[in-house]
């Protein structure tokens, strides 16, 4: 079977009409379709003896699609919640990001000091 035919399975199984895709986005579609058969485990030479059970194959195929669905979205729910820990306040502090820091990231205590450093040594 050849890698186009695997793709266009692949696509049909994911209830996709290859036909109606436009091209570009159908050139991302078989990227995503193979990073996806990579990401689940199978392998283009074990779908090709598996094919004559196109059921068997299906349920293979869509197995691991959900897997791969789960694991990336509990990739997402990660990065959500590291974000949102790093945007949340630290519990205790009475100051905010905004009156802490400067434009380029100094305390404006700590630049209070490094003025006053600046114009005892010029």
């Amino acid at each position: 079977m050849t890698k186009n035919r695997l793709m266009s399975l692949t696509l049909h199984t994911l209830n996709v009409k290859f036909r109606d895709v436009e091209w570009r986005n159908r050139i991302a579609l078989q990227g995503r379709v193979q990073r996806d058969l990579k990401t689940c485990g199978l392998q283009p030479a074990e779908l090709d003896l598996e094919v004559p059970n196109l059921t068997a194959w299906r349920a293979q195929v869509k197995d691991g699609i959900k897997s791969a669905e789960e694991k990336r979205e509990l990739e997402r729910e990660e990065k959500r919640t590291s974000r949102h820990q790093r945007t949340q306040p630290v519990p205790g502090s009475h100051t905010t990001p905004a009156t802490d820091y400067t434009y380029s990231g100094w305390t404006r205590s700590s630049s209070k000091s490094r003025i006053g450093r600046c114009s005892e040594t010029n």
